[in-house]
């Protein structure tokens, strides 16, 4: 497209063709070495990667890193558009299986909620900071706990339409901030990595209340300061219960009957990158509390006993902490304390 090679754009969004349903056509117009008998086919599907694949030529003759992007998912188009915008994926749906398959061909971006049941006794307008402080806190909860699992997921963040992200003021949009510094420093796994089977996560002892990641601030509701504060790692020690997790209850973009369900006070993925080297991420999904997780990953590194390394990476991108860990019943057994909205990228390495 000229206006592509004029404008040197970096991206172009192209609304809803990767969501339309094919049409057929009867025409008997479309003579020639290019036409097609009227009818059905794949002459529709056909004529939409023609248009998507020349504007793509154009952005990119002008900028070799520009993207192409739709509203939802069709693995029509895998191979043809650089991204999805997924706000249809908005609810926990079990196994993201578009990302799994596709994310190493495609960018993903989630999600897009409306955030329900977030009580307040009075128009905001009217309360003070003590009566606001409960909901807002409610409300920044859930937007992290969402905003953790899409990263976790490798889905770039998503937006949220709701009555009360505009007074978590910068707070949320702090920790998608981190989130999106997390991301860029390992790009090789979140962004172009192949998703594994995902490691099963435990909760390990009580919940603890600290100011490790999170403070109170002027208006009374959580204030993010770093998502790698306090972070470690260690071997197996003590017992293991199922993670604890609390509800969401939202509507997707287009409306409709709400959902609720219970999210996890954590996640965790596991990613081959693209150097075919292994890495864990896990995000933390809860504002007041540092959680201890169990992660559990059955024959991690074609190995089922002695030991592996599990180095831990700051933010930037560097080690700073290592442990050997020994295999148990087939099983890498390690322990990671995550204070209130923590993350830890970790890379595993067999040991000879």
């Amino acid at each position: 497209m000229d206006v592509t090679r004029r404008a040197r754009v970096a991206g172009l969004y192209v609304d809803q063709y990767s969501t339309l349903l094919p049409r057929t056509c009867w025409s008997n117009e479309h003579g020639g070495p290019d036409g097609h008998l009227p009818g059905g086919g794949a002459y529709w599907t056909q004529g939409w990667r023609e248009i998507i694949d020349d504007a793509r030529a154009g952005m990119r003759a002008g900028n070799p890193d520009g993207g192409l992007y739709s509203e939802g998912f069709s693995d029509a188009f895998v191979g043809h558009s650089d991204g999805f915008l997924i706000g249809h994926e908005s609810f926990d749906e079990g196994i993201p299986s578009a990302i799994a398959v596709y994310h190493d061909t495609a960018i993903f971006i989630a999600r897009h909620v409306e955030l329900l049941d977030i009580k307040f006794p009075g128009p905001l307008a009217d309360l003070t900071t003590a009566q606001k402080a409960p909901g807002l806190a409610a409300g920044l909860q859930r937007t992290v706990g969402l905003q953790a699992e899409a990263f976790v997921e490798g889905r770039l963040p998503g937006g949220l339409v709701n009555n009360y992200a505009g007074h978590l003021e910068s707070h949320a949009y702090a920790y998608v901030r981190q989130l999106g510094a997390w991301r860029r420093s390992f790009a090789d796994s979140l962004v172009y990595g192949e998703m594994l089977e995902p490691p099963m996560l435990y909760q390990v002892g009580d919940a603890v209340s600290e100011e490790c990641a999170v403070t109170n601030s002027d208006n009374g509701i959580p204030a993010i300061v770093a998502t790698e504060a306090g972070v470690s790692v260690a071997g197996q020690q003590g017992p293991w219960t199922a993670l604890d997790s609390f509800t969401m209850s939202a509507t997707a973009k287009e409306g409709g009957s709400a959902a609720s369900w219970q999210e996890p006070t954590a996640t965790a993925s596991l990613w081959k990158t693209r150097a075919g080297g292994l890495q864990v991420v896990i995000a933390s999904a809860v504002t007041t509390h540092r959680r201890t997780v169990l992660v559990a990953i059955p024959q991690v590194l074609g190995q089922v006993s002695g030991t592996a390394s599990v180095l831990r990476h700051s933010q930037s991108g560097a080690v700073v902490e290592s442990d050997q860990i020994p295999f148990f019943l087939n099983l890498l057994l390690f322990e990671v304390s995550l204070p209130a909205c923590g993350v830890a990228v970790l890379s595993l390495e067999p040991n000879p």
